[in-house]
């Protein structure tokens, strides 16, 4: 099939994830997300994040990214129009929302997962993307979060003597050997864990768009480089917080346009054999295909 040509099948699939002694995905306060059934799980959000930092290190315009911009001697995080002004080297007033559509997806993030377009008084335009990724569900029953103390090498210069009426010689004295050791920090992670997402792609969604003359489609090139970041994305993510997240499984169920399944995570049991190998069943998931 070639680079350009608009997928004419559509992808129903499931990634895996393991994780050793690191977090897969943690919320605003550093808690390990989970969900009201104790479960541990990673937003898709959190899940596509890597995917679009290797697009972009790979030569690819990615829109949805974190980067930065002086301002005053200082960096700071640009906002959606400056990214987005950064990258087309205009202003966003001059494009007319077809000639924002069109531009919009020439980048690769936008042109798998979408965007919501938003700048008050400005723009306010929306993809739905053809793929869509669901949050990623831990199955090893015995994962454990833990807490760990972290040792700062440098002092914390904003603490304060704790004194009181009471014993403030003794509450002084120990004050003053806090403020000269070095500072503490919590890092909460899980001893080992194993998510899995499922995912599906519908090139049909951009039926429409691509009648406007907004893009040509959903290409072999876009599923080539989206199975890419599917299988090598979270390995090759440089962070310190994700080290020790890899990589481990991925199905790809190639189907007719417009067949839908099930969120087929829910027949994927992980489990370990008596040697303490990691084991993924998918014989339930085989069936429910067959029957399907």
């Amino acid at each position: 099939m070639m680079k350009n040509e608009v997928l004419n099948f559509g992808v129903h699939g499931v990634f895996g994830i393991g994780v050793e002694n690191s977090a897969l995905n943690a919320g605003t306060d550093g808690m390990l997300r989970m969900n009201s059934k104790g479960e541990f799980y990673a937003t898709g959000t959190s899940l596509k994040y890597p995917m679009k930092v290797l697009w972009e290190q790979n030569g690819e315009k990615v829109l949805g990214i974190r980067s930065y911009k002086n301002a005053k001697n200082e960096n700071i995080p640009r906002s959606l129009r400056e990214r987005f002004e950064y990258l087309t080297d205009s202003d966003v007033k001059e494009f007319s929302d077809d000639e924002l559509m069109k531009a919009l997806f020439t980048f690769t993030d936008v042109k798998n997962f979408g965007c919501l377009f938003l700048i008050p008084n400005v723009k306010n335009v929306g993809i739905r993307g053809a793929v869509q990724i669901q949050d990623g569900y831990n199955k090893y029953s015995d994962a454990t979060m833990i807490v760990q103390d972290i040792l700062s090498c440098y002092r914390n210069p904003n603490e304060k003597p704790k004194t009181d009426n009471k014993n403030s010689e003794k509450k002084a004295n120990e004050s003053s050997c806090e403020r000269k050791a070095t500072s503490m920090g919590t890092r909460l992670i899980t001893d080992e864990a194993h998510y899995f997402s499922s995912f599906r792609i519908n090139p049909l969604a951009y039926a429409n768009e691509i009648k406007a003359g907004y893009t040509e489609g959903y290409t072999a090139k876009d599923y080539a480089l989206f199975k890419e970041a599917v299988l090598t994305a979270q390995s090759l993510f440089d962070s310190r917080s994700k080290a020790g997240c890899v990589n481990e499984f991925a199905m790809f169920v190639e189907t007719e346009l417009g067949v839908g399944f099930d969120n087929l995570t829910k027949y994927i049991r992980f489990t370990k054999n008596d040697c303490g190998k990691n084991m993924i069943d998918l014989s339930e998931c085989s069936k429910y295909l067959i029957k399907t």
